[in-house]
């Protein structure tokens, strides 16, 4: 009997020490926070366990984070610390914890920040490029601009000298139409004289044929007859001569 309870307290020691032995290798070897082992992130990881387990997940930032919500006004929560401090009132650690997941371990992300990295480069050598080629057409432009203006006020001087002299030109033709318009009146003024003057010499005619006949009859006045028509012309001191 005394043997029987010796083993059992022997086994049940033995127990015991691998229990604790299996909990001091879990904490040894396996990430608290993420439950990954020392294997799997000596492995596929650049930096290794032990910087896993004091940068990555490093447990004292998590519970200081608790603290600090724990700490914190709750009308001041933003909305991931709402749900952080929701779950963790309901004790759903897993919900707001990294379960079998870091962030070294996710190519993806890695191939993703590196492609981002590329972006980010491409971005900032398009933007210096853009940079330079908009000074570059800035100052085009502006010797351009400064060509152009300088161009036009030529064409705008050498356009006033001609409209100036296409005036002077225009002005010279106008006086001489006036002038020649001028001399027409007169000329007309001089035709419409000479009518006038033929009319009243034509009205005054058969007067003159009766002068004439009293002139043969009584010798008041001067005549002389044309043998070739037969015509008589007499002088008069008012109005001329007439034939």
């Amino acid at each position: 009997l005394l043997n029987i309870i010796f083993g059992i307290i022997i086994d049940t020691f033995g127990e015991l020490r691998e229990e604790n032995k299996t909990i001091v290798d879990d904490m040894e070897n396996t990430c608290f926070t993420c439950g990954i082992n020392r294997y799997t992130l000596d492995r596929d990881t650049k930096e290794g366990f032990e910087h896993h387990i004091k940068r990555d997940h490093y447990v004292w930032h998590y519970l200081y984070f608790i603290v600090y919500l724990l700490e914190k006004d709750e009308t001041e929560y933003t909305g991931p610390e709402q749900y952080v401090r929701d779950m963790y009132d309901q004790k759903l650690y897993q919900l707001f914890t990294p379960n079998l997941r870091a962030l070294c371990l996710d190519p993806k992300e890695d191939e993703e920040a590196e492609k981002t990295q590329v972006i980010m480069d491409n971005v900032i050598l398009l933007n210096s490029k853009t940079s330079r080629n908009m000074k570059v057409l800035q100052s085009s432009i502006m010797e351009r601009t400064t060509s152009l203006e300088s161009q036009i006020r030529l064409v705008n001087d050498s356009t006033s000298r001609q409209i100036i002299q296409v005036n002077e030109e225009v002005g010279d033709r106008l006086d001489k139409v006036d002038r020649k318009i001028t001399m027409l009146d007169n000329c007309m003024q001089r035709v419409m004289e000479m009518l006038e003057t033929a009319e009243r010499l034509r009205s005054h005619q058969p007067r003159k044929k009766r002068r004439k006949k009293k002139g043969e009859a009584g010798g008041s006045s001067t005549s002389f007859t044309s043998k070739s028509e037969g015509r008589s012309c007499s002088s008069n001191s008012s109005e001329g001569r007439s034939c």
